[in-house]
């Protein structure tokens, strides 16, 4: 994870106005049936979808290594608390039912690094309790990218639906393609996972 870059990339975004939820926070709210949860917005970045999910959800923790959200968005929304990952553990989060929303994510981290988060999910979440994926495929290595060129791995929709098995996930939905999260000229290939903790 290249840390020194995302500090530099959201210390120029801070106290800006945030830009609008992404298309996948958007897709999350619509898949869910049920909104007395807690989420986990893990690399949450400038905090929007946490934000963004603060008003639906009874809780909300944005976690990320770099504090990418302001101190005022988090002081306008009682139900919103940042955390960094170290400390995020079962033990020190208010839920009995929660679920992880991952977006952009895996993309941004090494192989060895994706088995530790999914190591991570695995102890933290009770079964039936979910985890949301979004993330860059193999078929968008080539595509145009509206952001500055940085660390961004390509992996196959199927080879994450395997690990997640290997790690004691059951996956609900999946689908890739275009259209799911647009960026300036940036039409990303995407994936989307639903998961479950077995």
């Amino acid at each position: 994870m290249e840390k020194e870059y995302w500090k530099k990339y959201y210390k120029n975004k801070l106290n800006k106005t945030l830009p609008p939820p992404s298309q996948f926070a958007a897709f999350t709210i619509s898949y869910l049936n049920s909104y007395d949860l807690t989420v986990i917005d893990y690399a949450s970045g400038d905090g929007r979808d946490s934000v963004f999910f603060s008003n639906y959800f009874s809780k909300v923790y944005t976690v990320d290594q770099v504090q990418g959200i302001s101190e005022t968005e988090i002081t306008k929304h009682e139900n919103l608390e940042f955390l960094y990952p170290e400390n995020l553990s079962r033990s020190n989060i208010q839920t009995d039912n929660c679920i992880v929303y991952a977006r952009f994510f895996l993309h941004a981290i090494s192989d060895e690094e994706q088995s530790v988060f999914m190591q991570n999910m695995k102890e933290l979440l009770l079964p039936n309790e979910k985890i949301f994926l979004e993330f860059r495929v193999d078929e968008d290595s080539t595509r145009t990218k509206a952001t500055e060129a940085h660390y961004r791995r390509f992996q196959t929709m199927n080879e994450v639906i395997e690990q997640l098995k290997l790690f004691d996930f059951k996956t609900l939905y999946s689908v890739q393609g275009m259209g799911f999260a647009m960026y300036k000229e940036d039409d990303a290939f995407v994936a989307r996972i639903v998961a479950e903790r077995i």
